[in-house]
């Protein structure tokens, strides 16, 4: 009897998980169609429906994060890592959705048990780019170290470390070898993928900082010709002009870069930007 009963409640939770699942699939189908409040209530009917499941509030989370709600995923994502404490991406998760939010330590602590339960290197470059963004370049360094120990074949972590170690007083020469290396890491990438117009707008910026401008130029105006709507280039493009000391380019690239989508705190807290900060144009634009 205790087997059969077992057995029926299992079936049933089957069951309630598989339309759990259809509910989840309806909601991202919204969002691709721009029916962000019609998936906004698919995905919480999805909550209601099977609320002791980590991945309905997962899913839930990551749509407010994707359409810039960040302070709203915190209680989904907090879930998560109730429900499945042991799965480190939860809290990377809850970490970025703090840090968007403006909450640093809460940020810091929940990308900190990421790292206890599994130090991959994607939870080491996130934490190392909040401390970047919060001007802790020494730990971000530290944090990028041991990410490109795990993955040393990775161009962008070889840059995020280059620009870490930019802002290190005397380790100028240090952030030239490493953005030499992130160089000659993305030109082999492209060598794989040449259509890569992500990859080509970092390289850009990495051929920017080594006073290679003519290359950077070059590189910049490739890859908005493949990718003209793709905000992230517009971003690197911004990254050049600031090199070259045309604030006012620079200032319209990233206009356009967040027109396009990208994010207002990644602009705003980039060190990068830093000179563009007390200018009219760039006050309106964290407005």
């Amino acid at each position: 009897f205790s087997s059969r009963r077992r057995h029926t409640r299992l079936l049933t939770q089957s069951r309630g998980l598989g339309d759990v699942y259809k509910r989840q699939g309806l909601g991202r189908v919204y969002s691709a169609q721009g029916k962000l409040e019609e998936s906004e209530d698919v995905l919480r009917y999805a909550v209601n429906l099977e609320p002791g499941y980590w991945g309905t509030h997962l899913a839930l989370g990551n749509f407010y994060v994707n359409f810039g709600r960040p302070a709203e995923a915190i209680d989904p994502y907090t879930r998560v890592t109730e429900l499945n404490p042991g799965y480190a991406m939860g809290f990377s998760n809850l970490g970025a959705a703090y840090y968007y939010s403006g909450d640093v330590a809460n940020a810091e602590k929940a990308y900190l048990r990421s790292i206890a339960i599994d130090p991959t290197e994607f939870a080491l470059s996130n934490l190392g780019t909040m401390y970047y963004n919060t001007g802790r370049f020494e730990p971000a360094a530290e944090m990028f170290t041991q990410a490109i120990g795990i993955t040393p074949h990775d161009f962008r972590l070889w840059g995020r470390l280059a620009f870490a170690k930019r802002f290190l007083p005397g380790l100028e020469g240090e952030a030239q070898d490493a953005f030499k290396t992130a160089i000659q890491l993305a030109e082999d990438s492209l060598g794989v993928n040449p259509n890569d117009a992500k990859a080509i707008a970092y390289i850009a910026a990495y051929y920017a900082n080594v006073g290679e401008t003519d290359k950077a130029d070059t590189k910049i105006e490739r890859a908005i010709r493949m990718a003209p709507d793709d905000p992230h280039i517009y971003y690197f493009a911004a990254h050049v002009q600031i090199v070259r000391g045309d604030l006012s380019e620079a200032m319209d690239y990233l206009e356009r870069s967040l027109a396009l989508g990208y994010a207002l705190e990644a602009i705003t807290n980039d060190p990068v930007f830093a000179e563009l900060r007390s200018s009219d144009r760039f006050q309106a634009l964290a407005k």
